[in-house]
């Protein structure tokens, strides 16, 4: 598995051939974090996404990560 972050778009990408169980571990180890200095507390909304390209197959939204 190899994974990538774009700062601009917020998007995580994991990519490659690996267990469930590690693909699990990567997006159980994802956090929030608001380093701004007039961050606003609040729910925030995390979603995963999985499939082949654009063609998502799985669609999980988390909510209720507060800052």
């Amino acid at each position: 598995m190899t994974g990538s972050f774009d700062a601009g778009t917020g998007i995580l990408s994991l990519t490659g051939t690996d267990t469930p169980g590690h693909y699990t571990t990567a997006l159980r180890a994802v956090e929030y974090w608001n380093a701004a200095p007039n961050a606003v507390a609040g729910t925030r909304d995390i979603e995963f996404k999985a499939g082949a390209g654009h063609s998502s197959t799985c669609h999980l939204t988390l909510s209720r990560f507060s800052h």
